[in-house]
């Protein structure tokens, strides 16, 4: 699966389980654990446009939290949801995820002259 395939995936998830009012600490640990995918994914300077509303849902999640409950009050829990639907809008039409490649040899034998390829990368 690709990254982006990946943030989308927690992004939907993170989406269905704000609904059913899951616990905050789900959600910020998805949170982090999606814009750590990201920051691998992208370059920096693609990145750094995503950054900023990560940290602000993070940030609204924390501050739900330490209140300990999820809807802390309309304008917040909207706020929330308009930025995590705005999040996974552009990832979707993102094109600059980094690919990763995965090198295997056609016979055991041949890893080590794989050796190389990997010490280039």
């Amino acid at each position: 699966m690709s990254r982006k395939q990946r943030v989308l995936r927690n992004l939907r998830t993170l989406e269905s389980e704000l609904l059913k009012s899951a616990s905050t600490i789900e959600i910020m640990e998805r949170l982090v654990a999606t814009r750590d995918i990201c920051r691998q994914g992208m370059t920096e300077n693609v990145y750094a446009k995503y950054k900023e509303v990560y940290d602000g849902l993070i940030l609204s999640a924390d501050q739900m939290l330490k209140n300990r409950e999820l809807s802390l009050n309309e304008e917040t829990f909207s706020l929330f949801q308009e930025l995590l639907q705005y999040i996974i809008s552009e990832t979707e039409q993102e094109k600059r995820f980094k690919k990763d490649i995965f090198f295997l040899p056609y016979k055991a034998s041949m890893w080590d002259s794989l050796a190389s390829v990997w010490k280039a990368t």
